[in-house]
């Protein structure tokens, strides 16, 4: 969450960028981690831009 917190909004890329090395996510993990927190409505994702924002 740090990670997203930092300076949103961001893209499912930027955000993968941005992960430290001690944490070893692959992209279809972040992406998972991503999508459940959209559906608890913790993020807002913007078609238009393809960027997540926090609510």
């Amino acid at each position: 969450m740090k990670v997203i917190c930092q300076d949103h909004p961001a893209s499912a890329e930027q955000i993968i960028e941005r992960l430290p090395a001690d944490i070893e996510w692959t992209e279809p993990t972040v992406r998972t981690f991503l999508n459940r927190l959209l559906k608890k409505q913790q993020l807002f994702f913007c078609r238009f831009l393809f960027i997540f924002v926090i609510l």
